[in-house]
């Protein structure tokens, strides 16, 4: 976790060390960042804290 100012944070996400992907919470209109890895959704929050979810995507209605 890198911490990029003030409520903007990046985390790098690896595997047997090799760097697999990232996300970014920036600072301003949206107040996180969100990724998915295979089934893995990963959220950042701009206060660097991290959640996590695994499985399919709940489906919204239109």
């Amino acid at each position: 976790m890198s911490k990029l100012g003030p409520q903007r944070y990046k985390a790098t996400f690896s595997l047997d060390g090799r760097v697999i992907g990232s996300v970014e919470a920036p600072a301003g209109g949206t107040p996180y960042g969100v990724t998915r890895f295979g089934g893995l959704w990963v959220v950042l929050d701009i206060d660097g804290g991290i959640a996590s979810y695994v499985g399919r995507p709940i489906p919204t209605r239109a």
